[in-house]
């Protein structure tokens, strides 16, 4: 972490306590961060960031706040706070939308500092990484990190699929995909629901509407159509630990759908 910046970001204040609030932590905390004990998490990172460019004029990457392990899972972003179609933030938990009752995270996955930031539509609606929102609300936290994607630029080919791929891991697409899927509808022999009163919101052409639901996704996101079946189908029907040692690479997506016998993949 460079010390350097989170110096400047402090001494804007007239104390810890003060810049401390400003980011929604306790004075402890970011004493704690300051002094190497704790690790920085990406949502106060982008916070500090955020702050120092609206408000000193100094414009920083808030990956240079994070510990190195942190850093290299962020080092090819290349995205500004204000991204059209995709944003990095920082929002009230209280503004995501989420229609399922509240879970209870096991200790096994209840690290916040790993946590990854969520994922959630135009409209504020989660649609990834539902551990890390269940997490937050279970440490009655305010305010949540997260990656803020249009799914309707997305589906009009505004994304390059290297740009996804840098940024959200398999687990993460699937979940994309699931939420693309929602809103594609099921295209086989028929019009996507995309077309129903909306002819002039979308610039999909008759023969892409026409494809394979799925196939026409796994292009959009970048993978093998029957890879794009086998990670949403893992989403769909295992469990979060299951699901989670997949993202951690301990158990490969094929050993994974041996859980799934009763599935056609």
């Amino acid at each position: 972490m460079d010390r350097d910046i989170l110096e400047i970001f402090i001494k804007g204040f007239s104390s810890v306590e003060k810049a401390a609030k400003k980011i929604g932590i306790p004075r402890e905390t970011l004493s704690a961060i300051r002094s190497g004990r704790n690790q920085m998490q990406v949502e106060f990172a982008v916070l500090i960031a955020d702050y120092l460019e609206r408000h000193k004029n100094i414009k920083v990457s808030f990956a240079d706040l994070l510990s190195s392990d942190k850093k290299n899972k962020f080092k090819k972003i290349r995205l500004n706070f204000n991204d059209p179609f995709l944003t990095l933030c920082n929002i009230l938990l209280s503004d995501v939308k989420h229609h399922t009752k509240t879970e209870w995270i096991s200790e096994e996955l209840s690290d916040l500092d790993t946590a990854r930031p969520i994922i959630i539509d135009e409209n504020n609606q989660l649609i990834g990484n539902y551990i890390t929102y269940f997490l937050h609300i279970q440490n009655q936290k305010v305010t949540i990190c997260a990656w803020k994607i249009s799914l309707y630029d997305l589906i009009n080919g505004k994304f390059e699929t290297s740009y996804l791929t840098k940024i959200f891991d398999e687990v993460e697409l699937g979940y994309i995909g699931i939420a693309l899927k929602k809103i594609i509808g099921n295209c086989e022999g028929q019009y996507s629901n995309l077309f129903e009163n909306k002819p002039n919101e979308l610039c999909l052409n008759q023969d892409e509407v026409m494809e394979e639901t799925d196939q026409f996704i796994a292009n959009l996101l970048g993978c093998p159509s029957t890879h794009y079946q086998q990670i949403t189908n893992i989403i769909l029907h295992c469990s979060d630990e299951l699901i989670e040692k997949v993202r951690a690479k301990k158990i490969t997506i094929a050993v994974a759908t041996l859980c799934l016998p009763f599935l056609k993949l």
